[in-house]
């Protein structure tokens, strides 16, 4: 098996225990497919199936178990524990080959689905955002016509960056981000006045790094919207990009009115389930898509919510 696949161009990790299977799953560059010995050394071929379906779905991670009896009822064991395909014993070249390259097939088929889908959401600009930054600036054009037209300046930069940028692609510089982020900022705050305060922390070596489009201003916006301006007196929104060990930690915080322990269970439930993939959904589905991890949501009524997002860094 190894000696045709690297035969077929494919780079093999190999593991001949359960254990280090799930160890080569958690390093720094996730396989594109696993193939698994039902009659797995040690046993538990069907168990390792379930825990790997517990961090990734079918099409994140195609699974392909070998082995040499296929009856219904071994297929249907098979398929309930997790995988997407059999590969008969003994091996036959042709048919390794087909099956692997139609999971792969069917892999890049589902990604570019979900970028198009991706790339016609994040092309979107929210009406209520574009009209309410256009009423905050013709009122200032009757009592602050420099500031009004300090506001034109930068609500043009936030669209230049949402139309210009090709949200097909997977990642951009951390700092176009950032440079997002300020721009809605500073047009809210003047919408809210004293009743916003943000503050933005971010590692300035970071600023290189590569993130997902669109992926840290709808989550600002949302602290915003949903926790800040809810609340009589206002509050503050912190953001904060910094280096933990291997990972970059991205974390969006407010003092707002929070979520009770239901609503988070909820919304993480959507977000996971979600077919039109719209605000919290859409960063949700795409970091799946992207590494297979999940983001974070704390929140308590009246405290605040803080989401964090963790991504690896990889080296080039």
């Amino acid at each position: 098996m190894v000696n045709l696949l690297v035969s077929e161009g494919y780079r093999v990790l190999t593991a001949r225990s359960g254990e280090e299977a799930m160890e080569r799953l958690e390093g720094s560059a996730r396989p594109d497919i696993v193939l698994l010995d039902v009659l797995l050394h040690g046993g538990g071929s069907y168990e390792i199936s379930r825990k790997i379906r517990r961090q990734y779905t079918p099409i994140e991670l195609p699974l392909l178990f070998v082995a040499a009896r296929t009856t219904p009822a071994d297929v249907e064991a098979g398929l309930a524990a997790g995988g997407n395909d059999f590969i008969s014993k003994p091996l036959d070249a042709s048919e390794v080959r087909v099956r692997i390259r139609t999971q792969l097939a069917m892999k890049r088929l589902a990604k570019e689905a979900t970028a198009s889908e991706m790339a016609f959401l994040q092309s979107q600009i929210k009406p209520h955002f574009l009209y309410n930054a256009l009423g905050t600036i013709m009122s200032l054009c009757y009592t602050d016509g420099p500031r009004a037209g300090e506001l034109l300046a930068v609500l043009s930069k936030y669209l230049r960056i949402i139309f210009h940028e090709d949200h097909k692609e997977e990642s951009v510089l951390l700092y176009k981000e950032i440079e997002l982020v300020r721009a809605y900022v500073d047009i809210e705050k003047e919408r809210f006045g004293n009743r916003l305060a943000v503050e933005i922390d971010v590692d300035e070596r970071l600023m290189s790094f590569k993130v997902m489009p669109l992926t840290i201003q709808p989550l600002v916006e949302n602290a915003i919207r949903h926790g800040v301006a809810k609340k009589l007196n206002g509050g503050r929104v912190l953001l904060s990009v910094q280096r933990r060990g291997a990972e970059v930690e991205i974390v969006v915080e407010d003092n707002g009115v929070g979520m009770a322990e239901r609503q988070v269970r909820d919304l993480m439930d959507a977000a996971m389930d979600a077919s039109d993939g719209v605000g919290f959904a859409n960063i949700a589905k795409r970091l799946s898509h992207l590494n297979g991890s999940r983001p974070l949501i704390e929140s308590a009524p009246d405290v605040g919510t803080r989401i964090t997002i963790r991504l690896p860094i990889k080296d080039d």
